[in-house]
């Protein structure tokens, strides 16, 4: 073969090289459990993981094997999915949310737990004796919910959810059944197993707006709230997010008995997150409004899995 020949096969050669798809030339590699996983392929295939754990092969597999699997994704070119992707949510941001490198950073390997009221229930993941809201027919499953689509995101662990339908901040501090959010219960119920929270997401309030309580009372039930928390959980974070709006049935902002909104109790918890030094995520302007509710939030009080998935991704995106 002269010269020219053998150039003209090389050339031919580089250029198949630069042609051929980028899973094609990825290199599978046996992990310790067995399974064939390629760091190249999953990075360029979801860019989104890549965005948020890096392109490091160890930092793809455990978000593989933490998230990828229920998620749908492939470990390789080749491989089935291990399940159905998880459900796209219509006209917002896919689920899960994925969190910018700053929050990762932040909170990854925290453990966490929520206090809420129905907005963030889900049946099977609160104590017994609590009363949820969710699962419904639009979310029926607690991966979609705004609190698990927050761990997920943030990397963390998750530890107890204390939140109760119906639920309002006032009530009885001592109250045995851990129903209003100012109990001791409602603290204590904040443990897992063996685990105790390294931060606390607290998303209450709604409940006391349209009971009409007074701004000053329900105040001074945060207050009492917040205290409680940082007795019984003394090393915990503790992270207070204002309520979303809550929308009437003729479509404008509901006022409650008191010629209040929603708006006004939020004015208190901001207040009350100052006075205490806990942090604040400012909920309320995640982007659900009277002219949009029905596709976050077609009752005018709960989210659906759209909603939920704007909820999450507003608080990774500022917190």
């Amino acid at each position: 073969m002269n010269i020219r020949k053998i150039t003209a096969v090389l050339v031919a050669a580089t250029l198949m090289l630069v042609l051929l798809p980028a899973d094609a030339q990825a290199a599978p590699k046996k992990m310790k459990d067995g399974t064939m996983f390629d760091a190249e392929f999953y990075a360029q295939t979801y860019p989104d993981v890549a965005a948020a754990v890096g392109t490091k092969a160890s930092a793809l597999y455990k978000h593989y094997t933490t998230f990828g699997i229920k998620e749908g994704r492939k470990p390789t070119a080749d491989a089935a999915p291990a399940q159905a992707a998880a459900p796209a949510v219509p006209g917002s941001t896919a689920a899960p949310v994925v969190a910018p490198k700053q929050f990762v950073k932040r909170f990854k390997g925290k453990k966490v737990s929520i206090v809420g009221d129905s907005i963030s229930t889900f049946g099977g993941c609160l104590p017994q004796d609590y009363v949820p809201y969710y699962p419904t027919d639009d979310m029926p499953t607690s991966d979609l919910t705004w609190w698990m689509q927050l761990i997920r995101a943030g990397g963390m662990t998750y530890v107890a959810n204390a939140s109760w339908s119906g639920s309002r901040v006032t009530g009885n501090v001592n109250e045995e059944s851990g129903n209003p959010g100012c109990s001791i219960k409602r603290a204590r119920d904040l443990f897992g197993k063996d685990k105790a929270p390294d931060v606390i997401f607290i998303m209450m309030g709604t409940n006391d707006f349209l009971s009409s309580v007074g701004p000053d009372n329900f105040a001074q039930a945060y207050r009492t709230m917040i205290a409680n928390m940082k007795a019984v959980h003394p090393g915990a974070q503790i992270v207070c997010l204002t309520c979303i709006p809550v929308i009437s049935s003729s479509g404008t902002v509901m006022l409650n008995a008191l010629d209040l909104t929603i708006e006004d109790y939020n004015a208190k918890i901001r207040q009350v997150a100052s006075e205490t030094g806990v942090l604040l995520c400012n909920t309320c302007a995640c982007g659900i409004s009277a002219d949009n509710y029905g596709s976050y939030m077609p009752g005018g009080v709960h989210p659906n899995a759209q909603g939920m998935a704007l909820i999450a991704s507003y608080i990774v995106n500022h917190l």
